[in-house]
């Protein structure tokens, strides 16, 4: 169980989100801070060694996943979850790649995102509540899982799916987000 000692980090580009869960999460007795963007972030980590982050995996123009790995590395003792507007398996196995604890899609609740830091990292079954997926969802799927196969790599990954490069492209550039590739920082 978190004890409300516990302190937080929230790494959101959406100001009023961000100030919202800092808030609630005062109100429960526990510390908060915030960063908007990736620079920010990284140095709120250092200075207040968070027990606990909340990422969002997109930061306006930045990818919250480029700072997990070092997010880590800064403080290895944090847990982080990652939060999204849109959910995939190939960014959920990523992002725990990187050091992610935990990942769970937009909208979510206080209690929601206190439980999942309750909760164990690995399950032996997920819960997962059985849902049909539309083809435009399996479709995005395999073009994410392909991606991260491919380290990436729109060329290959178009010719392992029997995409033309510009096909995969157009199709990759309808998502709000891109997923790029992690690289160590300078």
């Amino acid at each position: 169980m978190i004890e409300n000692s516990s302190t937080f980090l929230i790494i959101d580009d959406e100001e009023n989100f961000a100030l919202t869960l800092k808030r609630l999460l005062t109100k429960r007795g526990f510390i908060a801070h915030t960063a908007h963007h990736l620079q920010a972030a990284c140095e709120e980590n250092r200075k207040h060694q968070p027990h606990y982050i909340v990422l969002d995996l997109s930061l306006a123009n930045e990818n919250g996943l480029s700072i997990l790995a070092q997010l880590k590395t800064d403080n290895a003792q944090t847990k982080i979850l990652v939060l999204t507007g849109y959910a995939s398996i190939a960014t959920a196995v990523h992002a725990m790649k990187l050091g992610a604890t935990h990942y769970l899609a937009k909208p979510v609740d206080i209690d929601e995102l206190l439980s999942a830091f309750a909760l164990e990292p690995i399950q032996s079954e997920p819960a997962l509540t059985p849902q049909a997926k539309t083809l435009d969802q399996t479709e995005w799927e395999k073009i994410q899982t392909t991606l991260v196969k491919n380290d990436f790599n729109v060329s290959k990954t178009a010719q392992v799916l029997g995409l033309h490069r510009r096909t995969l492209q157009r199709k990759l550039k309808k998502r709000p987000y891109r997923l790029l590739p992690t690289k160590a920082a300078d």
